[in-house]
């Protein structure tokens, strides 16, 4: 009892502290790495991506369900003979579920056929088993994360941030993403990339459609002559060193292999940004950056359906 009474009396003290303790993690290698990824299978891909990242070099990963059986609005637009032509040209296949599934709504026992099947289909069309995965409309638990980490290297979500050395190695089944909606201008991307830029950050930007709108859609994610201008951005960084442009897979075994070293540390409360309001209250941003974390745990353990 007495443990617990000091307990909730120095969490008082950190939640009006002007100071409060930070784990902090160090990594010498400082570069960031970006990584292109598409979900589903749209016909832009082949048509309109495959072609402008080819004029500068660049690499892509795909997220497919299976073409013959997924049951999608639509269906898949392009074919197991597409993919593998989009696999030799340097891009990386990644695994989405067979039917677009949510992950969320079936037994471990489906997932894990799910995820058993994915590496015999690749098989059967020449294609390397897949080692990336991302969750179908971005629902996940923890029992589908520990599920993904059995079959895959790592997991894309729909959250939002990018990705530190320290929480790669962490939380593989879990990665941050910058997503594409809403025609969204270069610039925003450029903005995220150039803040991140010699931060050690493996920074995944997450879309559907280029110059296509798809039946979910109002808009496509990028307009053709945003992503134009994107393209050319990645290829003139990648060549100055600003940063590195990778498939996912090599962007998390980049990661993985950065040596990692933490310590704790006093760290001062910004007298700037000290507080946000939120829900009509002003409060610590501390405070609301734990709320956040809180309510991220809950939702992977106990998501809406």
């Amino acid at each position: 009892m007495k443990k617990a009474k000091l307990l909730k009396i120095a969490s008082s003290i950190l939640l009006v502290s002007n100071v409060f303790p930070v784990k902090k993690y160090s990594c010498p290698d400082k570069q960031s790495l970006v990584v292109l990824t598409f979900d589903d299978g749209y016909r832009c891909w082949k048509t309109t991506i495959l072609p402008i990242l080819a004029r500068y070099g660049l690499p892509a990963t795909v997220f497919i369900n299976d073409p013959d059986t997924a049951r999608i609005p639509e269906g898949p637009q392009i074919s197991w003979q597409d993919i593998l032509e989009l696999h030799h040209a340097g891009w990386e296949i990644g695994w989405h579920t067979a039917e677009h599934i949510k992950v969320t709504n079936v037994k471990r026992s489906k997932l894990v056929e799910d995820f058993s099947r994915s590496q015999v289909l690749f098989e059967a069309h020449d294609l390397p088993a897949p080692v990336t995965f991302a969750y179908p409309n971005g629902r996940h638990h923890s029992a589908s994360m520990a599920t993904a980490s059995r079959f895959f290297l790592a997991a894309r979500t729909v959250h939002s941030g990018v990705n530190l050395a320290s929480y790669v190695q962490k939380n593989p089944a879990d990665l941050l993403a910058v997503n594409l909606v809403d025609a969204i201008p270069f610039v925003r991307v450029k903005e995220v990339i150039e803040k991140w830029s010699n931060q050690g950050a493996l920074i995944i930007i997450a879309a559907h459609t280029v110059g296509q709108v798809a039946h979910w859609q109002s808009k496509p994610d990028m307009d053709t002559e945003e992503f134009e201008k994107l393209a050319g951005y990645l290829y003139a960084g990648r060549k100055n060193c600003n940063f590195n442009v990778l498939t996912l897979k090599e962007g998390v075994q980049n990661m993985n292999n950065r040596r990692i070293t933490s310590g704790w540390s006093l760290k001062p409360a910004s007298p700037v940004a000290w507080h946000v309001t939120h829900g009509g209250f002003s409060i610590p941003q501390r405070c609301f950056t734990w709320y956040q974390n809180i309510s991220r745990f809950i939702q992977h353990r106990w998501p809406k359906q």
